[in-house]
């Protein structure tokens, strides 16, 4: 089976002989397509120039796209017909990998720093994409999408299915626990065909290990934490992007301890000023307004990862130098994480005063009626967007 690297030419080649086993035989045409496994794709339409003739019967093509097809198989036929004006035909399945590990790949990220929805090991998970087309979420032709999870890795196709219509222009798969079951990162292709246009929408996932704390959060929560996590995404001293922190094995700087900390910003909103509250991040017991105050929640979780930051490195040691070992001191990172949380604290001060002031309902219309207090006009709070959240999966929209 032949592979083809991303970012590098692929070289195909044909023999044709005058019957199985028989010498070499010329043809009087020939062209050559190349598309996805079921054909929805063109990568490369027919083409009947470029060709290389070594020898008798043998023909090659070098094929260098601007654009590779992502990793997994792609189908290179070939159509022609012999002199004596007989069509003959032949198919070869290519696979398409990644970019050898440690290489960058055409766009100069590795695919493991793309910015990927996480997936938790052995859960379940919906993901999918919505067309839109000129601001209006719209179906593609006959509402007939393939879906194939293809292992950003290695270029293994590990799922082919039909993709699931879920609402005008909304299209997914379900991932059970059983694809979740590998840690890996994949790509999730979708190919359909749209006001005639073949197309391709391509949704990268990581999936990583299961973090009790992170998984019992409903996805309008989670999502907070990855805005969270993204904030650090771009930091320089890991090899992964993000904080030195996680680079160390006693460490467990991951998405779970995010999720610990919301918890704690959440108390620490309850308790840091009247009127004392009592939100949570349940969604079946008084949870936090994320959809009224999510900047907040947000933010107050920012504030408490960079203090998280500070209090780990305090036991990092002075610099020891010898002749035979010497010792980093990383002590420096703790006053300028300490820099950067008197510019967020700023911030979430001012947003937290804010949040008390409306949560004690000042400023807002009383009603004095026979000399008697009946009540106060203040802020209606919805709890629902949390809970209606939980029946929502990952749709990425793809505008036209």
């Amino acid at each position: 089976m032949t592979t083809m690297t991303r970012g590098s030419a692929l070289t195909v080649t044909s023999q044709w002989t005058a019957f199985s086993g028989g010498p070499n035989n010329d043809l009087a045409t020939l062209s050559l397509t190349i598309t996805s496994v079921d054909g929805v794709v063109v990568y490369l339409p027919g083409t009947s120039t470029g060709f290389a003739h070594p020898a008798t019967g043998v023909y090659s093509y070098t094929w260098a796209p601007d654009t590779p097809p992502p990793p997994g198989q792609i189908l290179v036929t070939w159509v022609g017909t012999t002199t004596a004006n007989a069509p003959v035909s032949s198919s070869e399945l290519v696979t398409v990998v990644g970019a050898p590990t440690g290489s960058p790949t055409p766009t100069g990220i590795e695919a493991l720093l793309d910015d990927r929805l996480y997936v938790s090991r052995y859960s379940t998970q919906q993901v999918g994409f919505t067309a839109v087309v000129g601001g209006i979420p719209t179906d593609v032709d006959g509402d007939a999408v393939s879906c194939q999870m293809v292992d950003a890795s290695t270029g293994v196709v590990v799922l082919s299915r039909s993709a699931d219509h879920i609402d005008t222009g909304v299209y997914g798969v379900t991932l059970s626990g059983v694809d979740s079951a590998v840690i890996g990162i994949y790509d999730l292709r979708f190919t359909y065909t749209l006001s005639g246009t073949q197309d391709l929408n391509v949704v990268a996932i990581q999936v990583g290990p299961a973090y009790p704390a992170y998984d019992a959060l409903d996805p309008v929560y989670r999502q907070m934490v990855e805005n969270v996590w993204q904030r650090f995404g771009d930091l320089f001293d890991s090899p992964l992007g993000g904080p030195y922190l996680q680079t160390q094995l006693q460490a467990k700087f991951n998405r779970n301890r995010l999720a610990q900390l919301a918890r704690v910003g959440v108390g620490r909103l309850n308790t840091i000023a009247q009127p004392h509250q009592t939100y949570t991040l349940d969604d079946a017991n008084n949870p936090f307004p994320v959809v009224k105050w999510g900047p907040l929640l947000e933010q107050m979780t920012y504030v408490e990862v960079i203090k998280h930051l500070i209090r780990s490195y305090v036991e990092q040691p002075q610099v020891n130098l010898s002749a035979s070992v010497s010792r980093l001191d990383r002590r420096d990172y703790m006053s300028r994480w300490q820099e950067v949380l008197a510019v967020e604290m700023a911030d979430l001060n001012r947003m937290i005063d804010n949040f008390k002031i409306a949560n004690m309902g000042l400023g807002q219309s009383a009603v004095l009626i026979s000399g008697g207090a009946y009540g106060n006009f203040g802020p209606a709070v919805s709890y629902g967007g949390a809970g209606q959240a939980a029946a929502r999966g990952y749709f990425p929209i793809r505008f036209y």
